[in-house]
């Protein structure tokens, strides 16, 4: 990745790709939700029903829903019990949020999202990103980033594949918030790093808060 400080990037946990076994693991639950969500839509939500962005978005909310312990009901709850804190969940957590994003911006996005993909796990290395539900944010892991860029790859491959017609636009908004969000990670991250410079110029030892 390009625009990165290398010293930065070192600090990230050493990235792998995910075993078959882990892969289906978070596969398989995401194909489960996204079928789940999209036959209900038309009963859940009727105005939304056929629309694929804002089946991913659902998909997300369920997922979101289940690891912080707030589904009391229904097909996933059976089928997954109190997941929570697993990081299989929190991988498709992540994967859903970038794949939905791509198919909301589209390949223009695509410099944008995959920055983001490394800037959340550096906020995260450096206990930068703020607890939005009730679990502790995830950890930063080896696989974190093969999920983030998988989302965005399967985000790019929908938008090629799912008709966008007057019905179905992209949703400006939500883009403008996504950028905005995650050029403020990537400047609390550039902000470490010239910290650190100045540091390492003055012969000063930091200890950084995980």
């Amino acid at each position: 990745m390009t625009g990165f400080d290398d010293r930065l990037l070192r600090k990230l946990p050493a990235g792998r790709s995910p075993s078959t076994e882990e892969y289906r693991q978070v596969m398989d639950y995401v194909e489960f939700v996204l079928a789940l969500c999209e036959k209900d839509m038309p009963r859940v939500l009727p105005e939304y029903a056929g629309d694929w962005y804002h089946t991913l978005v659902l998909a997300l909310q369920v997922t979101i829903l289940l690891r912080e312990g707030k589904l009391t009901r229904g097909p996933v709850l059976a089928k997954y019990g109190m997941a929570r804190r697993e990081n299989w969940l929190a991988y498709a957590d992540h994967y859903l949020q970038m794949r939905a994003d791509a198919f909301n911006l589209g390949p223009a996005g695509l410099p944008t999202l995959q920055s983001a993909v490394f800037n959340y796990d550096l906020a995260k290395v450096f206990g930068i990103v703020p607890q939005t539900g009730s679990e502790p944010v995830s950890p930063a892991t080896e696989l974190s980033i093969f999920w983030g860029l998988q989302g965005i790859e399967d985000g790019l491959a929908d938008d090629k594949l799912v008709p966008r017609g007057s019905g179905s636009p992209r949703f400006l908004r939500n883009a403008v918030y996504e950028e905005v969000t995650f050029a403020l990670t990537g400047l609390a991250n550039a902000l470490i790093s010239g910290m650190e410079t100045a540091a390492e110029m003055k012969g000063h030892n930091i200890v950084w808060r995980r």
